[in-house]
């Protein structure tokens, strides 16, 4: 039985936590709730200044799947979630922000659809929970940004996603094959990067993927409306964090430059890079 750490977890599931205290409860409560009981929950606090890191503690005297890393400063979401990933033992890895929430069945449908049909990438559906008001037209770009391409796909899994668009770049909606997710979390530098993480991570998973598949299931309840990313306008502070993005425009460079990129693929970073250039230009225009 797993819960008493006798067994190879199937499904190792990484929440990065900073000052979530608010959420993290709910987060919690709904991962160990899963029906799928052969799990690991690797909660990664990144030095929260509030209750976060003992919610996190308490909860893993009461069920052993609870894995708390404790990290001695603050490094950003993606370092800690590289440290998870790092320590996953299970044969797929999924994310959940610490604000969010899983369905109880998301871990057991995962596992049937990769039983059945194994991939390196399998997205799934996302309930939308709105923190505030927003327009129907704004609603609808977000339903059309985490829809699942719902076919499978092999190939140029990049070319794919930051080019051809056929689904986003949002790491909390998928699973991935364990091997291929340590991979390309290994290209991870060990920057202060809160913006622009998924997009930095989702990147390296695609260059080293060959198979995606989706499926319509709404397995992720998210919460729109609560991070610094869904602000209308931003304080200087929140600019700040935002600014991390273009640490994510140099690690792709880099990564272009050792690992000799065919033009395609460097086209793309280039494009990317220009993406966030201009975005960042607009937030601070505005």
């Amino acid at each position: 039985m797993l819960r008493n750490g006798k067994n190879k977890p199937k499904i190792s599931i990484i929440v990065p936590v900073y000052n979530v205290e608010q959420y993290l409860e709910e987060c919690l409560h709904s991962l160990i709730q899963q029906t799928l009981i052969e799990i690991e929950i690797i909660c990664v606090d990144d030095c929260s200044s509030d209750n976060s890191g003992n919610i996190i503690d308490s909860y893993a005297i009461k069920d052993p799947r609870i894995k708390p890393i404790h990290l001695k400063k603050n490094c950003g979401t993606s370092c800690a979630r590289k440290n998870g990933v790092m320590q996953a033992q299970g044969s797929y890895i999924m994310f959940c922000d610490a604000d969010d929430m899983y369905k109880s069945n998301a871990c057991q449908r995962i596992w049937e659809e990769m039983s059945a049909n194994p991939v390196d990438i399998l997205q799934f559906g996302t309930d939308v929970r709105y923190g505030k008001t927003y327009t129907n037209l704004e609603k609808q770009n977000l339903k059309n940004v985490l829809k699942p391409y719902c076919k499978q796909y092999s190939g140029d899994l990049c070319k794919a996603c930051f080019k051809d668009k056929n689904w986003s770049f949002t790491l909390w909606n998928k699973a991935y094959n364990s091997a291929v997710c340590k991979k390309a979390f290994l290209e991870i530098d060990d920057k202060y990067i809160v913006v622009a993480e998924d997009l930095y991570a989702f990147f390296y998973i695609s260059f080293y993927a060959s198979r995606y598949r989706g499926i319509d299931d709404k397995l992720y309840i998210y919460n729109f409306g609560i991070g610094i990313t869904n602000s209308s306008r931003l304080d200087f502070t929140q600019f700040e964090k935002h600014v991390t993005k273009l640490k994510v425009s140099e690690a792709l460079t880099e990564f272009s430059c050792k690992k000799g990129l065919d033009k395609k693929h460097i086209e793309l970073i280039r494009t990317i890079k220009n993406n966030i250039i201009t975005d960042l230009l607009y937030q601070w225009y505005n």
